[in-house]
């Protein structure tokens, strides 16, 4: 993820030691160092081998969060900075971890505004209000974003939000051009193109850009 590389390198540059644990679509157990030298830990998760994609999906979030709990207690970081919306249930075992002084402070990255599902019903805003304001940062990706959320979760402390802007740096403007899959190539036929993240979600504006 870009924006965590970003992120990563900058707290380095500030004389921070951060550490990366992830789970990746590929499944894979693996620790190393990143192409920008930060150490990571990449979890595997057995129930992802027992049942098939979108099946048993409780017992995944489950033995996710496990690890995830597991490997935060034994590494005891002094600052515990949780990514995306999918990591909601890390937020309250943070919190805990902070109340007992395991851990300084607990940042939470929200790379998205929160889905629609917790937006338009009353007792969800009422819930995850309270989960935000367990953090001692939530980061937010732009301006319009942190308003709308003080506006609809009714939060009056916007100091607890900090607007971190995922501009393009220069090591990701020089990167080299990737490949095509060989089928998606064939398809294409030497037409020119443009990538839209997230067609298949409306809040992505996919109409608007055709349109355009």
């Amino acid at each position: 993820d870009d924006r965590l590389r970003k992120e990563c390198v900058s707290l380095h540059n500030l004389g921070r030691n951060p550490i990366i644990i992830a789970l990746t679509d590929s499944n894979k157990s693996e620790c190393g160092l990143t192409d920008y030298k930060i150490p990571f830990q990449l979890l595997s998760l057995s129930t992802r081998k027992i049942f098939k994609h979108r099946v048993g999906l409780f017992f995944k979030l489950l033995e996710m969060y496990v690890r995830f709990i597991y490997l935060i207690l034994l590494k005891r970081p002094q600052i515990l900075w949780i990514h995306d919306i999918e990591m909601i249930g890390l937020v309250p075992f943070g919190w805990l971890l902070k109340k007992l002084g395991i851990i300084d402070k607990l940042i939470w990255d929200h790379h998205e505004l929160p889905p629609s599902t917790v937006l338009n019903n009353s007792f969800k805003r009422f819930i995850f209000r309270h989960i935000l304001n367990m953090c001692n940062a939530i980061i937010i990706a732009n301006r319009e974003r942190r308003d709308y959320m003080l506006l609809h979760f009714g939060i009056n402390n916007v100091e607890l939000f900090h607007v971190l802007e995922n501009f393009v740096d220069k090591a990701f403007a020089s990167k080299p051009k990737g490949t095509l899959p060989d089928n998606l190539a064939r398809w294409l036929n030497n037409e020119p193109y443009m990538i839209a993240l997230g067609g298949a979600n409306p809040g992505r504006y996919i109409d608007e850009l055709v349109e355009a």
